[in-house]
């Protein structure tokens, strides 16, 4: 058993050992722990293409009595919003968006409808519906991989999301 344990530590690489760009790591070891320095992804943003709201603006929102909020813009996808929402106001949204600075949900494109600069809202939303949180696919601190693991697309790709090269 110690001969076999040996052999097979022999062909880790040691920690330090070398670094790889990510580019040319398909096929490595990790050397060493990897922890995350950051959360993935560092904003909220939407899950649905709807509205970004303010929940509390909702709760009276019924299929026949829609609630109307003004429409105060839209975030473009891949773009920091660069508008923020107040009561009585909300902003077009689509999956993946980052959540405007004020709002704290998404009514689905389902149960609004935009007419005459107001959108029409049909169904209330709580706080944090139809919304990713900033950390939600990695937190900050969080063991992503350990010594060993084989560099793979899927490692590359989680790698590149922390900002780290192999």
């Amino acid at each position: 058993l110690q001969e076999a344990k040996s052999i097979i530590l022999g062909h880790l690489p040691k920690p330090g050992e070398r670094s790889a760009a990510l580019s040319s790591s398909l096929g490595s070891v990790l050397a060493e722990k990897v922890v995350s320095t950051l959360d993935v992804p560092g904003f909220g943003r939407a899950s649905m293409d709807g509205y970004a709201v303010i929940s509390l603006d909702t709760i009276e929102a019924r299929e026949d009595r829609p609630v109307s909020l003004r429409l105060a813009g839209s975030v473009p996808m891949g773009r920091r919003p660069d508008l923020q929402i107040s009561p009585g106001e909300a902003a077009e949204v689509s999956t993946g968006s980052m959540m405007p600075d004020g709002a704290d949900a998404v009514v689905m494109i389902e149960y609004s409808q935009f007419q005459d600069g107001q959108v029409l809202i049909r169904r209330p939303v709580y706080s944090g519906e139809n919304v990713q949180a900033a950390g939600s696919d990695i937190s900050f601190g969080e063991a992503v991989f350990f010594p060993g693991t084989p560099i793979a697309a899927r490692e590359i790709g989680v790698l590149a999301a922390l900002g780290r090269e192999c």
